[in-house]
Order: C-alpha cells, then structure tokens, then sequence
C-alpha cells in the first residue's frame, strides 16, 4: 500500500497526466473542428464562386449565400415554368403542323379526284363540240336540201302553170 507520502508524491503526478490527457484531447478536438471549419469555408467559397458564375457577378459574400441561393432557386422555378410552357408551345405547333399536313394531303387527294373529273369533262366536252360541229354540217345539208326542195316545188308550180 502507498503510505501518504508516497500519495503526495503521487498526487502532482498524476495531475499532471490527466492535465496532459486533457489538454491533448481538447487540442485534438480543437484541431478537428478547424480543420471542419476549414472544410465547410472551403466548400462555402465553392458554393459562392459557383454562384458567382451563374450570375456572372462577383462571388456573394457568406452572410449573403443563403439569399443568394433562395434567389437562384426562384429563377430556377421560373425558367422551368417558361421551358414547361415552351415545350407545351412547341407540343401544339407540332400538332398543329401535323394536322395541317394531314389535311394537305387530303385536299390534295380531292384535287386529284377533281382533276381527274375535270379532264374526263374536258374530253367529253371535246366529244360534244366534235358532235355538234358534225351536226351543224349536217343541219347546213339537210337546210339547203329542204330549200332545193322548196325551191323545185315552187319551180314545179310555175312550169305547171306555163311559165
């Protein structure tokens, strides 16, 4: 067993070593919340020069990070909303192109069935003149034979009556 004295003497010492042990452990936890510290300012410096070049200013200083980001956040949402709008824009056009393309072709389709008609109706109009020019030529005959007719009739009528 230790006597007293021995217990003074021991006493200083062992104060010691758990002064030591204390103060190497607080250097150590000082040592690691610095180097945490240092971590976080250098990631902060990353977010900042990051958003220093999305706005193309200036880095923001770190009270003003947190606005700064809340700020692009909200310009992110708008742009989305407005390439949203845009895609939907571009959607009905697209569509709408279609739908015009489609009617194309089906008016397309319906003037080359009124083409088709109207060539069949020129060629039988082409007929229909052939017809009647061959007709004319046959009235104009028919005519001047009915006239000779009329014509040796009425000379019959007077060669019987003595002239």
């Amino acid at each position: 067993m230790i006597g007293v004295t021995g217990l003074r003497r021991a006493a200083p010492l062992a104060l010691a070593i758990a002064a030591a042990v204390l103060l190497a452990g607080s250097a150590a936890w000082l040592w690691r919340l610095d180097t945490l510290r240092g971590g976080y300012r250098a990631r902060l410096s990353d977010v900042a020069a990051a958003i220093g070049t999305a706005t193309q200013s200036p880095p923001p200083k770190f009270d003003r990070l947190a606005s700064e980001i809340a700020g692009l956040a909200a310009e992110r949402d708008t742009r989305t909303r407005e390439r949203d709008s845009a895609r939907t824009a571009v959607a009905q056009q697209t569509a709408s192109i279609r739908a015009l393309e489609a009617e194309g072709r089906r008016l397309a389709a319906i003037g080359e069935q009124n083409r088709a008609v109207a060539a069949s109706l020129i060629e039988e109009r082409s007929s229909w003149i052939a017809r009647a020019r061959a007709a004319e030529g046959r009235t104009e005959r028919l005519t001047c034979e009915r006239e000779l007719e009329e014509v040796n009739a009425a000379l019959d009528v007077l060669y019987r009556a003595g002239f």
